[in-house]
């Protein structure tokens, strides 16, 4: 997109001089390349810290960050009433009653104590000053200093990790975050499919499939469930919720049936059955599977697409009723020819597991 935007180059220059810039701002897919407008451009804040009559702790603040303004010896006669405001950079300079209609915050230098007073950034990432105003009545800006927000330390401080990369559906994932000291209470965490586009807070709220509220906490560890649809999926953590935020970290991770398969086994007694004879399914799965996972005989040519196609296919099924490692005796189907015995992990549009083919012959 093209964002416009309006400040004033110098400090010494009351006299509306003007710039404009145009830029082509490209978001990354990334986290970490985030739509902090200002800090895309630092080259043209001309942010500062010292003017003629007061000093700023810092030049750049992230939102809501505490301003600490000290005031010099050197202060002229100015009003009882003189006030020192925040107001956007954009803003015609020179006139104490245009800063009044625009300020954010304002106080009054009567109110600093030891030459100190104090201020808080704004909400909103942009160009700002702090305007010295000799007085109250339409009175005239003696002094400024500029000042920039951005969230760009959050996003190359924040950090979120998995205890792991691959999980099977369903599975506790740990994740732990660690933000800055100044990050703001409003954060939280979200579960995202990867194929969300990365970068607002808005986005990745209307596809969370789960989220917790970071608060105050500047770092935790928080126990969700994977889902339990396979595919690679985001802990996206985010500033605040609403228009205004953004991601500020993220990792990602898998969910794969592959850790289920790796300790799966199982096996018939032998190859070859005669219609109705026992056939003994001897077995060994992890206690992550369902309860209601379970062992179906299906014509070997039916294929291997998902329980649906097995449920309408199968000749006879048992569940393994929370038994993990296992016996079980089942029947030969009637009709000779080829089968298999497959392992499906529910009996709700779950997952093949795996399975093993035998026989039925008739007895001649």
């Amino acid at each position: 997109m093209v964002i416009s935007f309006i400040y004033f180059y110098t400090k010494r220059d009351l006299n509306k001089f003007v710039v404009n810039k145009e830029v082509d701002m490209q978001r990354s897919t990334a986290a970490v390349s985030l739509l902090t407008l200002f800090s895309y451009f630092p080259s043209f804040a001309q942010a500062s810290t010292e003017s003629d009559f007061m000093f700023a702790d810092k030049a750049v603040y992230v939102p809501e960050e505490q301003i600490v303004v000290t005031l010099k010896a050197n202060l002229p006669e100015i009003a009882a009433n003189a006030w020192i405001g925040v107001i956007p950079a954009g803003i015609e300079h020179g006139s104490e009653a245009t800063n009044d209609k625009h300020d954010l915050q304002y106080r009054y230098v009567r109110d600093q104590k030891e030459q100190v007073l104090f201020f808080n950034a704004p909400e909103n990432d942009g160009i700002y000053t702090l305007r010295f105003n000799d007085s109250d009545n339409n009175g005239t800006e003696i002094d400024f200093l500029t000042f920039e927000v951005n969230r760009q330390s959050w996003i190359e401080q924040s950090r979120v990790q998995t205890d792991k990369r691959i999980y099977h559906p369903n599975e506790p994932v740990v994740v732990t975050f660690r933000v800055p000291g100044n990050f703001i209470d409003k954060g939280w965490l979200g579960l995202i499919p990867s194929n969300i586009e990365h970068g607002l807070s808005s986005k990745n709220d209307q596809h969370d499939m789960a989220y917790k509220y970071t608060g105050k906490e500047k770092s935790g560890t928080y126990t969700f469930a994977a889902p339990y649809k396979t595919g690679d999926y985001d802990f996206r953590l985010n500033d605040q919720t609403g228009s205004r935020g953004i991601e500020v970290a993220s990792v990602s991770f898998s969910v794969s049936v592959k850790p289920w398969l790796e300790k799966i086994h199982f096996k018939t007694d032998k190859a070859v059955y005669s219609p109705g004879e026992a056939i003994s399914i001897s077995y060994s799965v992890p206690d992550t599977v369902n309860d209601s996972a379970y062992f179906a005989i299906v014509p070997s040519d039916v294929a291997h697409i998902d329980e649906r196609t097995v449920d309408n296919h199968d000749v006879s099924y048992k569940k393994i009723d929370g038994k993990y490692q296992h016996t079980l005796q089942m029947s030969a189907p009637s009709k000779p020819g080829t089968y298999d015995v497959r392992f499906q992990d529910n009996d709700s549009n779950g997952y093949e597991l795996g399975y093993v083919s035998f026989s039925v012959r008739a007895i001649e």
